[in-house]
């Protein structure tokens, strides 16, 4: 989120003394306007939602515009009337389209300027006529962004770590559990934040390494994999037995990576199972969640790995 509109600043050059204009101060937009003002330009904001307005003059934004019941023609207006009163030059603005609506790809284009930059970051699949003879006319740039390279990522983390960003008043993290209400709340616009979902819940993530740990039970692997496997629902035991044993039998091949016992849950699976991978699953099942493989954490690392891999 933060990275994205940071190459889209970097592209559009945006740098002290410009006067950049962010369309769209939703999940992106947020930190576009953070960003360019980070890098000294004078941000404008718009967008149709008056609170995330006055959220956004406390991060950055000398100015806001608020597009509700305006057509293109109108928002460019009141950009121009903003910018005036301010007084910035009416030319040469970086504008960033990250409402991914049409009606803010068609207020970028019109507010395209002499000499001016636009960035399109938000997508939409609705189409947009537009006359491309303006851009030979303003001597303009127009672009498109998508995600961040890696080289970029060093600049825009030390924003943060500067304090020049600010991450944490525009994200709410929730129990992965939760995910299918997170995405019925993102359907109907409900979320004012960025959903983070982790495995632990919604408390902060671990600490660092090197800080001291609270010692806790890991979760159970097999629950935590069956569920991230299309067509697993992990509620079974059927289900988890079988998943278990197809897990385990992939990484029983990098045993140097495995502590002795999970070795052994392995052999004496497979000899008790006599081939057969439902019962061998079960097996190794039973004795991991009778105990017997608990505090274990080094060993569900590795079956997490051999789980991305595959």
């Amino acid at each position: 989120a933060v990275t994205t509109p940071y190459q889209a600043a970097e592209r559009a050059g945006i740098g002290p003394g410009d006067v950049a204009v962010v369309i769209g101060v939703g999940g992106i937009g947020i930190y576009g306007v953070q960003v360019a003002a980070a890098r000294g330009a004078t941000v404008i904001a718009v967008d149709i939602d008056a609170a995330k307005l006055a959220r956004v003059r406390q991060y950055g934004a000398a100015a806001v515009v608020n597009a509700a019941g305006l057509d293109a023609r109108g928002i460019k207006d009141a950009v121009r009337a903003a910018a005036k009163e301010l007084k910035l030059p009416p030319h040469a603005w970086k504008v960033l389209e990250m409402s991914g609506t049409i009606a803010g790809q068609a207020a970028a284009y019109e507010l395209l300027t002499f000499a001016g930059t636009v960035g399109m970051i938000g997508f939409t699949m609705e189409k947009l006529p537009v006359r491309l003879g303006n851009l030979m006319a303003f001597d303009a740039t127009l672009f498109g962004n998508w995600g961040c390279l890696p080289a970029l990522y060093g600049p825009a983390l030390a924003l943060v770590l500067a304090g020049k960003v600010q991450t944490r008043p525009f994200s709410r993290r929730f129990p992965l559990g939760e995910i299918n209400d997170v995405i019925a709340m993102a359907r109907r616009h409900e979320l004012t934040e960025r959903a983070i979902l982790t495995p632990w819940g919604g408390r902060p993530a671990p600490p660092a390494r090197g800080a001291p740990r609270a010692r806790s039970r890991p979760c159970s692997p097999v629950r935590r994999l069956s569920s991230r496997r299309q067509g697993w629902t992990g509620n079974t035991k059927a289900e988890r037995a079988s998943l278990s044993f197809h897990i385990l039998k992939r990484v029983s091949t990098r045993a140097a990576a495995i502590p002795g016992r999970i070795n052994d849950a392995i052999a004496k699976a497979r000899r008790r199972g006599a081939g057969d991978e439902l019962a061998a699953g079960r097996l190794l099942l039973d004795e991991h969640e009778g105990g017997a493989l608990a505090g274990e954490p080094v060993a569900h690392r590795g079956v997490g790995r051999a789980h991305e891999v595959s």
